[in-house]
């Protein structure tokens, strides 16, 4: 396996997990004036709620009852709800076009795909001889 074909099975694998995940856009409402904080996706059957009022450290209520929790701080919150699936999928679109277009230059295209590769280094795969 080149580094090229690595990185391509990566993104494949990024991606199919993005899909198999509640479709986005998600977002982070921290609660305000005696409203609760709660994460919200528009592709959600049921409302994502989060108990308490803290911002700093919400529980976060997967699913449509208060049985399946997932306890998470704000700022967790936040970064997951960047990270939806609709953003991780037009992410993977974009790193596959990039590893697509490089792939054929010699001087350029060995930076791009060793920097690329990097955020897979603890992957068994991933060869060292591509660390940047």
């Amino acid at each position: 396996m080149d580094l090229a074909d690595f990185l391509l099975a990566r993104i494949t694998e990024d991606e199919n997990t993005a899909r198999g995940s509640t479709r986005g856009p998600w977002r982070w409402f921290p609660g305000r004036g005696g409203l609760p904080a709660f994460l919200e996706s528009t592709g959600a059957t049921a409302t994502h709620w989060v108990e308490g009022q803290s911002f700093e450290a919400p529980t976060v209520v997967l699913g449509s009852s208060q049985n399946s929790m997932l306890r998470v701080r704000g700022r967790d919150a936040e970064h997951i709800a960047a990270w939806h699936p609709t953003r991780v999928i037009a992410e993977c679109r974009a790193k596959r076009q990039v590893v697509e277009a490089v792939r054929a230059d010699d001087a350029v295209g060995d930076v791009v795909l060793r920097s690329l590769a990097a955020v897979y280094a603890d992957h068994p795969d991933y060869s060292e001889d591509w660390r940047p």
